[in-house]
């Protein structure tokens, strides 16, 4: 996506440098609105560079890169557990962070669906309306998330996963590639479901 002449991006750090923040990266880079100063990672990553932005250190240096950006985004994956990911949006909010819903360009969002901070929502996802996504979730590619439908948090919906109509996912979830949550279905918090499944009762 082009910017304006003399448009002012917002700096951003990532955290993470492996493969689910190079899938950040072009969903950031797509929005036009931020600057990706670099990402944090491991100290093995540390001085290595992903995409050709900079690995700036380990997470440990988040608060000294405070003093020049105010904006992150979680650029980890999650698979069965989410309390990594959970760990480090607390520790970027008790530093002062912003970490602003991310939303890609070529996703449709309606705008009757309330998206909470830290979720990114990447290419070809469809969010409907009177939808609630919580803080820190990822929507990925091609997902399909209904009407008055509720995502709890720091669940990771994945790619081509089919959320039905006024259903909920609980918190801290996994909806793995390809399944389908059909209408009114409730699936507890912190659920595992394998890519493919066909969720048709409440578990």
């Amino acid at each position: 996506m082009f910017k304006l002449m003399n448009e002012k991006l917002t700096p951003i750090v990532i955290i993470g440098a492996g493969g689910h923040a190079k899938a950040c990266i072009d969903v950031i880079e797509s929005t036009g609105k931020s600057e990706i100063i670099g990402l944090t990672g491991t100290v093995v990553e540390s001085g290595s560079s992903v995409l050709g932005y900079p690995v700036l250190g380990s997470d440990d240096t988040l608060c000294e890169l405070r003093s020049r950006v105010k904006c992150l985004a979680i650029g980890l994956g999650q698979f069965g557990s989410s309390e990594l990911r959970e760990e480090l949006y607390y520790k970027a909010i008790g530093l002062g962070y912003e970490l602003p819903p991310i939303v890609s360009p070529f996703a449709v969002v309606s705008n009757h669906s309330n998206i909470g901070q830290g979720t990114i929502i990447f290419h070809g996802a469809i969010v409907n309306a009177e939808t609630s996504i919580g803080i820190c979730n990822i929507i990925n590619s091609n997902a399909l998330i209904e009407h008055n439908v509720t995502v709890g948090d720091f669940c990771h919906i994945s790619t081509g996963v089919i959320v039905n109509g006024s259903s909920i996912v609980g918190a801290r979830s996994f909806v793995g590639s390809g399944s389908v949550i059909v209408n009114n279905i409730e699936v507890p918090h912190r659920s595992f479901i394998k890519s493919g499944s066909r969720v048709t009762r409440n578990v």
